[in-house]
């Protein structure tokens, strides 16, 4: 994945960034979490304050914040509409050039995608909820940041891949919808497996997460440390929303968040699967376009309108 430095931007220069491990969200010490790394690319920031915005729609109890790799805490600009917009910018450094097995993705943007694993360094929070910025939240989402809260035992909660049922997501689990107990030495001793060459390369941090922290696993978590969420909290757009929901005998009204983290992304031109997939769509791309003009971002090309991922990447 390719990212371009596209958008105009205040350098900062003097500014200290702040300490990650020190933020503590709400008076609950718990928080949702979005990140940004690679170069900043102006598309970036418009998709994460998209997905911010559909969350605040909700009305969530718990704050909102996102990390920030070097080079986009240095966009001045970009950190004060954060601001503006009530999430915290949190600075966390890069965690790149990891030796992985098998075949690596090209670019800055997967060369820096361990860096989200920040996230299990947030020490001053209780939980921190992630989010990936192409998630579209249909309805309140805080019951899983509660329950975390309420039982201290679980480390984790996940949402399965694709369309699995929740028990596959023991193994098999999606790491932008995942909600972790941070902890500084889990932390470090995860972060020295990956240095080492412990994880796959495939998916990056989510390789990564699930290797290390399968059950019983180089990180040695146990089944009773793990919140297991049905599909609805995390349906797969490419997945054909309805048709998953079926399978596993859901309704609408389980359906918490569609996430567009397949091939099919909110810009493409192509035919959707089925009427869930339009409205988390049409959800989606009316809030992009407005943060969009607001940043500049370009316009797209029709070779990328009409390949699988649209302009979510330059082709």
């Amino acid at each position: 994945m390719r990212e371009s430095a596209d958008s105009p931007q205040a350098a900062c220069t003097d500014d200290e960034p702040n300490s990650a491990t020190a933020y503590h969200g709400g008076r609950k010490g718990a928080s949702y979490i979005f990140s940004i790394f690679g170069l900043c690319s102006a598309r970036h920031q418009a998709q994460l304050l998209t997905s911010a915005q559909l969350l605040k729609r909700t009305r969530p109890l718990y704050p909102i914040a996102a990390m920030l790799s070097p080079t986009c805490w240095r966009n001045c600009t970009f950190r004060e509409l954060l601001e503006a917009e009530q999430i915290t910018p949190l600075f966390v450094p890069r965690i790149n050039n990891i030796t992985c097995r098998g075949v690596r993705q090209r670019g800055s943007f997967f060369d820096e995608h361990w860096t989200k694993l920040n996230l299990l360094n947030l020490t001053g929070l209780r939980v921190a909820m992630y989010l990936d910025s192409d998630v579209v939240i249909q309805q309140n989402i805080d019951s899983v940041v509660r329950q975390m809260l309420l039982k201290p035992t679980l480390a984790e909660a996940r949402t399965p891949q694709g369309c699995l049922k929740a028990g596959a997501a023991s193994t098999w689990f999606n790491t932008g919808v995942w909600a972790v107990r941070p902890d500084a030495v889990a932390f470090g001793a995860m972060l020295n497996w990956v240095r080492r060459g412990g994880s796959a390369c495939y998916d990056g941090d989510q390789s990564a997460a699930m290797g290390y922290w399968r059950v019983n696993g180089p990180g040695k978590r146990r089944a009773d440390q793990l919140m297991l969420l049905h599909v609805g909290f995390n349906m797969k757009a490419d997945q054909g929303p309805e048709q998953c929901l079926q399978k596993h005998e859901l309704n609408q009204s389980d359906l918490h968040i569609v996430h567009f983290s397949g091939k099919q992304k909110p810009f493409v031109a192509k035919p959707g699967k089925d009427a869930t997939w339009h409205r988390a769509r049409q959800q989606y791309v009316e809030v992009f376009d407005g943060w969009a003009a607001k940043l500049h971002v370009p316009g797209c090309t029709a070779r990328q309108q009409f390949s699988d991922q649209g302009c979510y990447v330059d082709t």
